[in-house]
């Protein structure tokens, strides 16, 4: 599955996996990877750690042709990881999510791209966090809806907002009611506009729900692209 330069990647993986897959993705991270494990306070969060980062590291070993264990990292300001320049830097771009025991990894290649990944759930500030961060449109055609219609809605916004921020290597601290998603009365989103940042027209947005309860939203650089799906696993054998 080699990855061309029109295309671009999804992978998808529960981050609960048997010990024996636990094991083998556990000995590819790095030591700074092991440290920050130790900073993680419950088991759970720590062994969701290790197999994120060791499927990232199977994924890329595999796109890279290198051993997983032999890859490196750079970090932006705002914590965005890249390849080191031996490794392919630039070149390959990827953006990872992961929300309630699941994670969805984006591949392309010289293109900014970004993921973000969300569990449909109640969220008791939903209200707070719509009059903080979104937009007076945005709020406007929440206003509209109720239910399990608003609270969807809310998700596909705040993904749109998220997965733009990861493709610019943003923080939380850029204004997120400046990422304007359009969005119809029923609450599904058309199009992504950015207010007096750049030109809106370079990127593609596309939003899915890769599983039952779940919304994603993908932001690419460019237009065109043709998305093709996979599921990550481990051989405990391999």
């Amino acid at each position: 599955m080699p990855l061309s330069g029109d295309e671009v990647h999804l992978w998808y993986s529960s981050l609960d996996l048997p010990a024996s897959s636990f094991q083998r993705l556990g000995a590819t991270l790095d030591a700074d990877e092991r440290e920050r494990t130790k900073g993680l306070c419950f088991d759970l969060e720590r062994a969701r750690f290790v197999v994120s980062h060791g499927l990232l590291r199977r994924i890329l070993g595999h796109y890279s042709g290198v051993e997983p264990n032999k890859l490196r990292f750079l970090y932006s300001t705002r914590g965005k990881p890249s390849l080191t320049e031996e490794f392919g830097e630039r070149r390959i771009q990827f953006s990872l999510s992961h929300s309630d025991g699941y994670v969805i990894y984006a591949f392309t290649l010289d293109h900014r791209i970004g993921i973000d990944l969300e569990h449909v759930v109640p969220i008791v500030e939903s209200e707070r966090i719509a009059a903080r961060f979104f937009s007076g449109k945005e709020k406007a055609v929440l206003d509209t809806l109720a239910g399990n219609e608003r609270r969807e809605a809310f998700f596909r916004i705040w993904t749109a907002k998220e997965a733009y921020l990861k493709a610019c290597g943003q923080g939380l601290a850029f204004p997120l009611n400046r990422i304007e998603t359009i969005i119809d009365r029923e609450g599904s989103i058309c199009s992504l506009g950015i207010k007096g940042i750049e030109d809106d027209s370079r990127w593609s947005l596309e939003q899915f729900g890769p599983a039952p309860g779940f919304v994603a939203s993908l932001i690419i650089e460019g237009s065109n692209f043709r998305v093709c799906r996979y599921s990550a696993q481990v051989d405990a054998s391999t």
